[in-house]
């Protein structure tokens, strides 16, 4: 067998191998990508709808506090549900998406402590209820961007 043929077979796999090989890493960085994007978008979303859940809470035992008409407190009641739902919902997307084992419950602890505000028997109670979730929602986010930073050596950049 001629030595250049030789060479030209080992040059044309290598050129094969090379460009699958290139193949696959970009398919694999590409895929990293979109995780990445799918988790920033999910945790944003789960963010904005919880604020948007304590918020509507908030008005709706404000306004039972400040013993408003059956008509407006129904329908800050109506937002509050909606705004859970949206919120459950949101969890539910940042279960999928997470690495961490129980982020989405730390999320959903703070859900459930803005369905509690519910019963504040009085504005002190709520406000200190209201500055309580806020923390813990601050807590719930800290941990939610340690997930979303690069791992060290694994040569991601910043």
């Amino acid at each position: 067998m001629d030595s250049t043929a030789v060479v030209a077979a080992l040059g044309l796999l290598t050129t094969l191998a090379a460009a699958g090989v290139t193949a696959y890493l970009q398919r694999s960085s590409q895929r990293e990508s979109r995780v990445f994007e799918a988790r920033v978008t999910g945790y944003a979303a789960l963010a904005a709808a919880l604020y948007e859940y304590e918020r509507a809470t908030y008005n709706r035992v404000k306004a039972r506090l400040e013993q408003r008409s059956d008509t407006e407190r129904d329908t800050y009641r109506q937002e509050a549900w909606a705004s859970n739902a949206k919120a459950r919902a949101a969890i539910g997307v940042v279960a999928l998406l997470s690495t961490s084992p129980n982020l989405h419950a730390q999320f959903d602890d703070v859900r459930s402590s803005i369905g509690d505000l519910k019963s504040a028997p009085n504005e002190q109670d709520l406000s200190k209820s209201h500055e309580s979730i806020l923390r813990a929602l601050e807590a719930a986010l800290f941990k939610a961007r340690q997930e979303l930073l690069p791992a060290r050596g694994r040569g991601h950049r910043r």
